[in-house]
């Protein structure tokens, strides 16, 4: 039998090591072992957000001959919706050999967040609106030319409360200017919904 004698500095050395990759290796099965049982965050991805949103039907349903389009309703300050989306006509609009495009604004409550969808439709044809411009989103039903540029038509609009276009107005709200068509023949009686967590707001606007 033969024995091997190593120096008691080098003995401690090795002691050490294996100390530290001991611990390193323990670390990282915590590590993993947290993160595998530890439960999703809340609120889920935005991707999934948009696709419960988009599952919501559309409320307001097509006039039948002889019906009233009910305007409004409005809040105290003569905007339409009573929250926590109002909507705000700016009476500016851009006809095409397509139909009429119609320059709105959104203001939105500041205790929003997440994600808002917002659809709209004309209750006498029953066609829906589409939307152009950077809020624009979901599939690209068509095209346009608008100031000499093709633009492309969406079926509906997505405001991300992470993500306002501006600072908040004096009374917290935020604002939202994008850009709605409808296709030429249209009735004059819009309804418009807004999707977004733990709300549906309706409101029809009379042109």
């Amino acid at each position: 039998m033969f024995r091997m004698r190593a120096p008691l500095s080098l003995v401690a050395v090795l002691m050490v090591i294996a100390m530290v990759v001991g611990v390193l290796i323990g670390g990282r099965l915590v590590q993993d072992w947290n993160s595998f049982h530890a439960p999703a965050p809340a609120g889920g991805s935005p991707q999934s957000d948009l696709a419960q949103l988009e599952a919501r039907p559309f409320q307001l349903t097509q006039l039948k001959a002889g019906d009233i389009c009910a305007d409004g309703p409005t809040d105290s300050s003569g905007r339409y919706g009573t929250g926590p989306v109002h909507g705000i006509p700016t009476g500016a609009h851009t006809e095409t050999s397509w139909g009429t495009y119609f320059d709105l604004r959104l203001a939105t409550d500041p205790n929003l967040t997440r994600l808002v969808l917002v659809r709209a439709r004309d209750l006498g044809t029953n066609q829906p609106f589409v939307f152009t411009g950077q809020y624009a989103a979901g599939p690209v039903v068509g095209t346009d030319t608008l100031s000499g540029q093709t633009v492309a038509q969406h079926s509906y609009l997505v405001l991300d409360m992470a993500h306002p276009p501006g600072k908040p107005s004096s009374d917290q709200q935020v604002i939202w200017d994008f850009r709605a068509g409808a296709p030429s023949g249209f009735s004059g009686c819009f309804g418009w919904q807004f999707d977004g967590p733990g709300f549906t707001e309706n409101f029809r606007f009379l042109l």
